[in-house]
């Protein structure tokens, strides 16, 4: 798998584990403080002599929060207890938050936050999960259809994933790693079928 691949599947395994947490009944915060996500395999923009005083992974966790719920910069500061639920010192003010995800995160970590959470999103309004702090699902929608290029949009039918994704299993797969962990919590063909969908796997049958 590419290093892309990779940081999908990490991705998608987010959204899963935090899929799961709400059907469980778990408040969206638990669900992210608790959260054991590959945060290891993000790069922290800032160099360790960079006196950012907010760690990486708390701020990784808070943007996540920040996708998932819709916030504002601005409005996340009315939140103070969240400081303690991402284990922040504080929570940082508009212009730092605004500073750490065009700059202290890389398009990578951008990617990963945002597929996460859009996963995470979809599943709890297209399987009617009780999650009252996620966004509407249209707000998401909206946003990926205007960042579409009309003319050069090549995604797949869902029929075309489905056809795709099982051709793949039983022909190919036999030849295709993640290299996750044999008892990892989620199947290979889980990430076949998701990673199919945004086309970051070009399958040949």
């Amino acid at each position: 798998m590419t290093s892309q691949e990779h940081r999908l599947t990490d991705a998608y395994l987010v959204g899963l584990t935090l899929t799961e947490a709400l059907k469980a009944d778990q408040s969206l915060c638990t669900a992210l403080r608790t959260l054991e996500g590959p945060f290891d395999s993000l790069n922290d923009g800032y160099p360790e002599w960079h006196p950012a005083p907010h760690s990486f992974e708390g701020m990784v966790r808070l943007l996540l929060y920040r996708e998932l719920t819709g916030e504002s910069y601005r409005s996340l500061a009315q939140y103070p207890e969240l400081a303690v639920v991402f284990d922040l010192e504080k929570i940082p003010d508009e212009s730092v938050l605004s500073r750490t995800w065009r700059n202290r995160f890389d398009e990578a970590t951008r990617e990963f936050v945002t597929t996460a959470a859009h996963y995470v999103i979809k599943e709890v309004h297209d399987r009617d999960i009780s999650a009252p702090e996620v966004r509407p699902k249209a707000e998401i929608v909206d946003d990926e259809q205007e960042a579409a290029d009309p003319v050069e949009d090549k995604s797949f039918s869902q029929e075309e994933i489905i056809q795709t994704t099982r051709l793949a299993r039983d022909h190919a797969f036999g030849h295709f790693d993640s290299g996750r962990a044999s008892n990892a919590s989620y199947e290979d063909t889980q990430f076949l079928a998701l990673l199919n969908r945004h086309k970051a796997v070009d399958f040949t049958v």
